[in-house]
């Protein structure tokens, strides 16, 4: 026959054990439901149960803490919920811990749904002015685009085009004309890797050449492979169901940039002016190209250009291009902005391109005149 000293003693074991206060409380009220139990041995019981449980909310509370502090993407509530494999009143404690949090400016509410967060930082890169002057990177682009720009480490140039407009070309020809000059890494989010040779050998360069450029099939959660000081080219950033958080993605590969660059392709619908995901994927942009149809064909038009390279803000400006066989593309005209009633210059004064290699026989491809 036990008695309440034995009760104690094996509560006082369960506690030492980590067993749930609750179950503690339990056990002991079954126990001594039909016995005499002397007021010091339930005072005893009681700081033990109400001590174990004290001590499990602040350790659930201290796990919590470094959880969310641990997170440098979005936090939604229920993924916390179940990674500690909350139930019942435990879940109160983490959504009450979650608000004391938010209220303490630890993590802030982001978008309009309910129990979505993201981390405060709170060590914000201080930009030294004395330090070294930087150097504007070398860097050659499809339609002589790093002519008209000046382009720097850590900048982001976002090519958006509708459906066929070329987008995967322009990515291609970036990392093939940057190849030898650059460590150049192309993330792939659509093709498979025989898909991927058959584009590439359209090109008719030699498969070795292309061996030169690291290609890493990834469709998400780029961040996590950036060359930050290299060239990645990412083909294509997909927009989820909360467009919203795509400015959150960009920023997040923006963070691992060193002296690296960084060329977003992304898609645009043709009633559009901006990529999926609105306005807000152009923050981070220093040059953003749109891949538009156009009743004659191809037209590229320069809606971001933070660093000219000449007197005149190339802002605005378009060129008619084409596109042979989903690989080669040229330009068919030369930049100009149609809305100050100006003309190609390819009409005034010849243009033809710099490097040779670039040279078509096509017979609407300009040339010297």
């Amino acid at each position: 026959m036990i008695d309440a000293q034995d009760v104690l003693r094996m509560i006082s074991a369960m506690a030492d054990k980590g067993e749930d206060p609750t179950l503690i409380a339990e056990f002991y009220e079954r126990l001594t439901k039909e016995m005499d139990v002397p007021p010091e041995v339930q005072r005893q019981a009681f700081r033990l149960t109400i001590g174990q449980k004290n001590l499990e909310d602040k350790i659930l509370q201290k796990n919590v803490e470094n959880f969310l502090l641990s997170i440098t993407g979005p936090i939604d509530i229920r993924d916390v919920m179940d990674f500690f494999n909350a139930k019942g009143e435990q879940k109160q404690k983490i959504y009450h811990i979650v608000q004391q949090k938010e209220s303490q400016g630890v993590i802030v509410r982001t978008g309009n749904r309910h129990g979505h967060y993201r981390s405060v930082d709170r060590n914000p890169p201080i930009m030294n002015l004395s330090a070294p002057e930087v150097k504007q990177v070398k860097i050659e682009l499809p339609f002589l685009l790093h002519d008209l720009v000046t382009l720097y480490a850590r900048n982001i140039i976002l090519v958006i085009g509708e459906k066929d407009g070329g987008k995967t070309a322009f990515a291609m020809n970036t990392a093939w004309l940057n190849r030898n000059a650059w460590k150049v890494r192309y993330f792939n989010s659509e093709m498979g890797l025989e898909e991927l040779r058959g584009r590439l050998k359209k090109f008719n360069h030699p498969m070795s050449e292309w061996e030169k450029i690291t290609w890493i099939e990834k469709a998400k959660q780029f961040e996590d492979f950036i060359d930050p000081d290299g060239l990645n080219i990412i083909d294509f950033l997909e927009v989820g169901a909360e467009a919203f958080t795509v400015t959150e993605d960009i920023r997040r590969v923006f963070d691992k940039l060193d002296d690296g660059l960084l060329l977003i392709v992304m898609q645009k619908r043709s009633y559009k002016e901006y990529a999926v995901g609105g306005q807000g994927t152009l923050e981070k942009a220093r040059l953003a190209v749109n891949l538009e149809h156009n009743a004659d064909g191809n037209l590229a038009r320069i809606v971001v250009a933070k660093n000219w390279a000449g007197p005149d803000n190339p802002r605005g400006k378009v060129c008619k291009y084409k596109v042979w066989n989903g690989a080669e593309m040229k330009m068919t005209d030369y930049w100009h902005d149609p809305e100050k009633n100006e003309i190609s210059p390819i009409r005034t004064r010849g243009f033809q391109y710099k490097n040779d290699s670039l040279s078509t026989k096509d017979p609407d491809f300009p040339r010297e005149i």
